[in-house]
C-alpha cells in the first residue's frame, strides 16, 4: 500500500514557497489510513520542493519583467549575463536534499550556448551548490527541464538565502520554477506538545505550562509531524512560519490554550507621547510600510488618516448632482452592522466641468473642482474651501466613480470660499472620465477630528477618539503583513486564534485547516497598482501570497471554517488552487478600497496549470458589506465534471456593491460552469447593480443558478434596473441555467420591465434555460408565502406556485406532489437555511488584564544597567543583567507604592497583576548601576 503525501518544509520571502512530495509505503501507510499518528518505526520518505521563479525576494540587473506577467504564463523573463534572483528563507532541514532541477522556457530569442546557471548560498558570490551547464535547447518554444551537477547537498543544513546567478549570454532563458529533491525521516518521538506564553522564555524547554516558550515562532521552528503548540492569552507580535510540516493523521497543530484570547498582531505599539497642539499628540514612529500603506489602531480599532470630509460627517448629494456617480454617501444606516471603514463619507467632485483622466495611463494629469452648495441641506464641509494656494498639495484624492476607485496624487490647489480646484496626476486606473463622489486625505492640516492621524518625519501625530492623551490608550502601527506563513505546508491545523492587522498565506498548501479563528483588518492600503485589483478578466495574475491583499489560499483541499474576517482594503479570502473551501464563516466590510477584490475572490494564478481554480467552494457563510461584490469570481480552469465546479451554496449575501457601477452581489468574469444554489440575496444597493451578474463577454458561461431567494434588492437607491440575474452580452450561452429561484421586488422601485427584460435574466436572456422561477412584484399575498415580513418565502397550503413547475431532466432531483413547485422552496419539504450558524463574536482587545507600556524615561548612573520591561497578559516581566541586584517599585497614580520587590540575584522577574486595579502606574527599576522608569497602563 502506498500513500502519496505533499509536504512543505520551509518558508521564503514574500511569494516564494517550498513543496515536498512524499510517497509513504508499507506499515506506516497502514497506520496513517487508520488515523494513528505514528507507528514505532522510523519512516523515510521522498521529498521535493518547488520554488516559483516569480516569487523571488529580490533581483539584480537584466531585462526582467515585473513578477506579474501579462502573458498567459508566469515566469521571470529574458534573464541574461550578470543577472541574479534571490530567494529568502529556504530550509535545507537536516540535509535531506540530493538534487536540484530547473524548469526553463526556451526558444527565440534565447541563447543557451555557453550559458551557465549556478545556485549559490547566502550571496551572489557565495558557495555554489549546483552548476547548470550544457543547458537543454529545443526548436520549439516551451518549457524544458534542466538538471545540474550538484555537490553533496547533505552538507547543506539549516535555513539559507539562495541566489541563482546567470552567466554567459545576453538572453539565456525565461525561468519558471526550481525543484529540490531528496528524502526525509520522521519518527514517533518527533511529536511533542509545546506551550507558549507572553511570560515565557525561549530558553526554556517549552514542554509544560510552567516552562513555556515566549514566542510561537520558537515552537514552530521545533515542531515536527504530530506536534501541538498550546498558546496562552496575550498579544504575539510576530510572523509564524513552521519549519516542518504535518502528515496525514499527524498534523502540526497551533491552538489557543483552553480557548484563551490569544492574538497574533501585525502591529507594534507606539509610546512616548507628548503634546503637539490642542488635542493632537505626537510620538516617535520610526517604521512604515509606505506612505499609503500605514495603518494605525487605537485600542484595536482602526483610526483614519487626516482627511475631509471626516468619516463621521454625512453629505447627501444635491439632486442635480446625481450624475456625480455611484454608491451610498452615508454609511450611518449600517454603522451597527459594518466597520465604519467600509463606507467612507464622500462628497461630489468634478463639478467645474474638468475631467478625471479616465482610461489613461498612470501619471495622466488632471484638475478637478469642488463647488460649495448654496442650499443649507447640501452644504459641504468648510475644510474644503477658503484655503491658501497649494493647501492640499501632497495629498491624495480618492473617487468612487464607476467600475472601481480612482486615486490621484495632488500636485497643487487653488481655493475660494465657494470653489476649490485640485490639480494632480492619476496613480490608479478608472475607466470613466468624469468626477465622482470622493474625499481628500494625507494632508496634515486636515487632522481636525477625533480618531485621525498623520505621519511625517518618523513621527506619528494622533487625535485620540476621546481627545485624551494617547498614552491612556493602546496605540499601534502595522508592521507585518503576515501572522502565519503556511506556504507549501501540509496538514497544519490552526484553531481558536485571533489575528489583528495581519493576514495569513496558505500558498501551495495542502489539507490545512483554519478553524474558529477571527481576523480583523487583514489588509490595508489607500492606493494601489491597477494590476493588483483582482480583475480576473484582465488575465493578469498578480501575487497576493504575501498577505497584503487578504488571506491567500492555494494548493488543494484546504479549509477555512467557523471563522470571521472583518475589514480589508482588499479581499477577505482569496481562493486559488483547487478544492479549497470556505464554510460557516462570517465575512464583512471587505474591499473598502473599492476595486475588484471582494469578500471572497476566486482567481486563477497559475495559467500553465490546467486544474488551477477548479472545485473551490464557499458554503454556509454570511458575507456582506463589500463595496463592489461580496463574491468576485475571476478566471478558473474549465471544469471536467460537476465535482470540479466552483460552487456557492447556502450563503447569506447581504449589503454589497455600494461604491461601484455595473456589478453584483456575486459578480462573475472568466469562469465557466459555476454553480450558484440555495443562497439568500438581499440589500444590493448601487445604482446599476444586480444581485448576480455573469459577464458572458468575459467568459462567465454555463452558470447554473437555482434555488436562490432574492429580496429587498436595491432598496436605498433610485433609478437603474432591477433584475435578480444579469448575463451581459449573453449570445448563444445554451449551457446557462436559471431555475427554481424566488425573487421578491421592492414596491415602487424601477422595474426590469422598463427595458423589456424578463424578471430573472437581463441582456440577452437564457431562452430555454430559464424554468420554474417565481417572481413576486408587490403581490406577496397572492403567492401565499409563509411570512414575507421576516423574509420567509416558503409556500403555504393553497399557494398558486405549488405543483406548477416542470420536471427538468438532469436537474430536478426530488419534489413533493405531482410536479415541482415554482420558486426556491418545495412545499412540504423542510425549509433550507443559508448563512453561518453562529452569532458574530465581539472582539476583546487588548486581552483582559493586559498591561502595556505607554512611555519610558531613563536616569542611568552608568552604562552597565539596561533593564527591559515587557508587557504580559496578566502582569509585566523585567529582564535585567544577571548577578546584579536590583529593586522594583510600582507606584499608583497618587504616588503610593503598589508593589515592591527586591531581586537579589538579578536576571528576570515576573510581576503578576494580581488584584491591581486598572489604571496608570509608574514602574521604577533601580540598582547601584543606574535607574529606569516606565509608565504602564493596566486595562
Amino acid at each position: 500500500m502506498r500513500v502519496s503525501i505533499t509536504i512543505l518544509y520551509a518558508r521564503r520571502g514574500k511569494g516564494g514557497f517550498m513543496r515536498f512530495n512524499h510517497s509513504v509505503s508499507g506499515f506506516f501507510a497502514l497506520f496513517l489510513s487508520a488515523g494513528i499518528v505514528f507507528s514505532a518505526f522510523a519512516v523515510t520518505a521522498p521529498i521535493s520542493t518547488i520554488i516559483q521563479a516569480e516569487d523571488f525576494s529580490a533581483k539584480q540587473g537584466g531585462t526582467f519583467d515585473p513578477p506579474v506577467d501579462k502573458e498567459p504564463r508566469i515566469a521571470v523573463r529574458d534573464i541574461g549575463n550578470g543577472n541574479w534572483l534571490r530567494f529568502d528563507s529556504v530550509s535545507f532541514m537536516d540535509g535531506g536534499y540530493d538534487s536540484i532541477a530547473l524548469c526553463l522556457w526556451t526558444g527565440y530569442p534565447h541563447n543557451l550556448s555557453g550559458a551557465t546557471i549556478r545556485v549559490r548560498l547566502d550571496s551572489p558570490t557565495g558557495t555554489t551548490i549546483a552548476t547548470f551547464t550544457s543547458l537543454p535547447s529545443t526548436s520549439q518554444i516551451g518549457y524544458v527541464p534542466a538538471t545540474a551537477t550538484v555537490r553533496p547537498l547533505s552538507a547543506t543544513t539549516g535555513v539559507h538565502t539562495i541566489y541563482l546567478t546567470f552567466e554567459g549570454s545576453s538572453s539565456i532563458c525565461d525561468l519558471d520554477k526550481i525543484r529540490f529533491s531528496g528524502t526525509m525521516t520522521a519518527t514517533a518521538q518527533d511529536a511533542k506538545t509545546y506551550y507558549v506564553s507572553t511570560s515565557g522564555d525561549d530558553g526554556s524547554d517549552g514542554l509544560s505550562l510552567t516552562a513555556p516558550f515566549r514566542t510561537i515562532q520558537h515552537a514552530a521552528s521545533l515542531m515536527k509531524p504530530g506536534s501541538v503548540c498550546m498558546i496562552r492569552a496575550g498579544v504575539y507580535r510576530e510572523t509564524v512560519a513552521p519549519l516542518y510540516t504535518g502528515l496525514p493523521g499527524a498534523p502540526l497543530t497551533f491552538q489557543a490554550y483552553n480557548n484563551e484570547n490569544a492574538v497574533i498582531s501585525g502591529a507594534d505599539s507606539i509610546a512616548g507621547w507628548a503634546a503637539h497642539q490642542g488635542s493632537i499628540y505626537k510620538a516617535p514612529m520610526r517604521w512604515n510600510l509606505g506612505r499609503t500603506n500605514d495603518q494605525i489602531l487605537v485600542d484595536g480599532k482602526m483610526a483614519w488618516v487626516a482627511r475631509s470630509p471626516n468619516v463621521d460627517e454625512t453629505y447627501q448629494p444635491h439632486p442635480w448632482l446625481n450624475w456625480c456617480g455611484t454608491g451610498v454617501y452615508n454609511w450611518k444606516p449600517w454603522q451597527n452592522e459594518l466597520e465604519p471603514v467600509a463606507i467612507p463619507t464622500l462628497v461630489c467632485m468634478g463639478t467645474n466641468g474638468s475631467q478625471w483622466p479616465g482610461d489613461q495611463p498612470s501619471g495622466t494629469p488632471f484638475d478637478m473642482g469642488i463647488d460649495q452648495n448654496s442650499e443649507a441641506a447640501y452644504r459641504l464641509p468648510s475644510a474644503l474651501f477658503g484655503k491658501s494656494a497649494d493647501f492640499f498639495k501632497g495629498g491624495l484624492v480618492t473617487l468612487r466613480n464607476y467600475y472601481y476607485a480612482g486615486v490621484g496624487d495632488i500636485t497643487g490647489s487653488t481655493s475660494t470660499s465657494t470653489h476649490t480646484t485640485i490639480n494632480g496626476a492619476k496613480t490608479a486606473c478608472q475607466w470613466k472620465d468624469w468626477g465622482g463622489p470622493g474625499f481628500i486625505s494625507y494632508v496634515f492640516a486636515l487632522l481636525d477630528a477625533p480618531n485621525e492621524w498623520f505621519r511625517q518625519d518618523s513621527t506619528l501625530y494622533l487625535w485620540a477618539p476621546d481627545g485624551a492623551n494617547p498614552s491612556t490608550h493602546l496605540v499601534e502601527a502595522k508592521k507585518r503583513y503576515l501572522g502565519f506563513d503556511l506556504t507549501g505546508k501540509q496538514h497544519v491545523n490552526i484553531t481558536g486564534l485571533r489575528f489583528l492587522a495581519t493576514s495569513m498565506t496558505l500558498e501551495d498548501a495542502s489539507t490545512c485547516v483554519v478553524d474558529r479563528c477571527h481576523f480583523k483588518y487583514i489588509s490595508h492600503y489607500d492606493n494601489y497598482n491597477p494590476l493588483n485589483t483582482g480583475a480576473g478578466f484582465w488575465n493578469t495574475p498578480f501575487d497576493p501570497s504575501g498577505g497584503d491583499f487578504g488571506i491567500f489560499v492555494s494548493g488543494s483541499n484546504n479549509v477555512i471554517r467557523n471563522s470571521s474576517v472583518i475589514g480589508s482594503a482588499g479581499s477577505g479570502v482569496i481562493l486559488n488552487g483547487k478544492f479549497n473551501t470556505v464554510t460557516n464563516c462570517r465575512i464583512h466590510s471587505c474591499n473598502y478600497m473599492a476595486n475588484y477584490h471582494a469578500g471572497v475572490l476566486f482567481i486563477r494564478r497559475d495559467l500553465t496549470d490546467p486544474q488551477d481554480g477548479l472545485g473551490n467552494v464557499v458554503t454556509h457563510s454570511s458575507i456582506k458589506g463589500c463595496s463592489r461584490a461580496d463574491i468576485q469570481v475571476g478566471y478558473a480552469a474549465p471544469p471536467t465534471g460537476p465535482s470540479d465546479r466552483t460552487r456557492l451554496e447556502y450563503n447569506d449575501f447581504g449589503l454589497a456593491a455600494y461604491s461601484s457601477n455595473e456589478t453584483g452581489t456575486v459578480a462573475g468574469q472568466g469562469s465557466p460552469q459555476v454553480e450558484v444554489s440555495h443562497n439568500w440575496f438581499h440589500d444590493a444597493s448601487g445604482p446599476q447593480q444586480c444581485d448576480l451578474v455573469m459577464e458572458y463577454d468575459f467568459g462567465a458561461r454555463g452558470w447554473s443558478v437555482h434555488h436562490n431567494v432574492f429580496w429587498k434588492g436595491r432598496s436605498l437607491i433610485q433609478g437603474g434596473f432591477e433584475v435578480a440575474c444579469h448575463w451581459t452580452l449573453d449570445y448563444g450561452d445554451t449551457d446557462a441555467k436559471c431555475y427554481n429561484n424566488t425573487a421578491v421586488s421592492i414596491a415602487g422601485s424601477k422595474a426590469d420591465t422598463d427595458s423589456g427584460w424578463p424578471p430573472f435574466i437581463a441582456a440577452g436572456g437564457l431562452g430555454a434555460g430559464a424554468f420554474n422561477n417565481l417572481y413576486a412584484r408587490g403581490d406577496t399575498a397572492t403567492w401565499k408565502f409563509t411570512n414575507p415580513f421576516v423574509n420567509d418565502y416558503t409556500l403555504r397550503n393553497g399557494s398558486p406556485a405549488i405543483d406548477k413547475g416542470k420536471v427538468l431532466p438532469g436537474l430536478t432531483t426530488t419534489y413533493s406532489g405531482s410536479a415541482p413547485d415554482l420558486g426556491a422552496y418545495e412545499y412540504g419539504e423542510p425549509r433550507w437555511v443559508a448563512g453561518a450558524d453562529w452569532p458574530e463574536q465581539p472582539w476583546v482587545y487588548p486581552p483582559a488584564g493586559t498591561a502595556f507600556i505607554s512611555g519610558r524615561s531613563h536616569a542611568f548612573a552608568g552604562p552597565a544597567f539596561h533593564p527591559a520591561l515587557i508587557a504580559m497578559p496578566h502582569g509585566i516581566r523585567i529582564d535585567a543583567p544577571r548577578n546584579l541586584p536590583y529593586h522594583v517599585r510600582i507606584f499608583d497614580a497618587g504616588g503610593a507604592i503598589a508593589i515592591a520587590r527586591d531581586v537579589p540575584r538579578g536576571g528576570s522577574t515576573m510581576i503578576a497583576q494580581g488584584n491591581t486595579p486598572p489604571g496608570v502606574y509608574v514602574a521604577q527599576v533601580s540598582s547601584i548601576a543606574g535607574r529606569a522608569t516606565w509608565k504602564i497602563l493596566v486595562r
